[in-house]
């Protein structure tokens, strides 16, 4: 008689039961990580809008605590006041227009590729000091309730060629930027 040795190797079935416990597995992980993944750019895009507001807070203390004169949109996007620059031009001095705290890691092929900022500003305020804007006035807005800035995400926006760009959210709550230097969520 021979001498049969038992063979070391998986069987069909453990070897299926193992790929399905790693599919499972790859199942669960997935959303965790598209969710950490999106968490991470929702934080680098409010710690831009940060970074602008510090801008603009230097700007201000150069120019008797008053507001960068800017437009709402750079070109291509209509906005009013066209012949103000853009946020990224008013504020060259303190940060330079090509900084990357004026794209949006979420904003891969939307505002940013057009006018080279993911940040829309609040036009109203310029020139002008806190309390003798509309928010303060008439709204009785403090400083950690004006808005000064935000990110361009879940928007339709009129292009000057007669085009519209509609941007799809980005975050699952817009990042704020506010006249007292804070960044919350709207």
């Amino acid at each position: 008689m021979k001498d049969t040795k038992p063979t070391s190797g998986f069987t069909l079935i453990e070897l299926l039961v193992v790929i399905s416990i790693i599919v499972i597995l790859i199942g669960i992980l997935l959303p965790v990580v598209n969710m950490a993944r999106q968490s991470a750019r929702k934080a680098a895009c409010g710690s831009n809008l940060r970074q602008i507001g510090m801008g603009i807070q230097v700007y201000q203390g150069d120019d008797a605590e008053r507001f960068p004169v800017a437009r709402y949109m750079p070109d291509p996007f209509i906005t009013s006041f066209l012949q103000d620059p853009g946020l990224p031009d008013a504020l060259a001095e303190q940060l330079p227009a090509d900084s990357k705290v004026y794209r949006c890691p979420a904003d891969v092929d939307y505002v940013y590729a057009l006018a080279g900022v993911s940040y829309t500003y609040n036009a109203s305020l310029g020139g002008r000091q806190l309390d003798k804007t509309w928010f303060a006035r008439r709204l009785s807005f403090t400083a950690s309730e004006t808005p000064v800035s935000y990110d361009t995400d879940g928007n339709a926006f009129k292009l000057q060629n007669g085009s519209q760009l509609v941007v799809p959210p980005f975050h699952l709550l817009r990042n704020l930027l506010f006249a007292d230097g804070h960044v919350g969520n709207y």
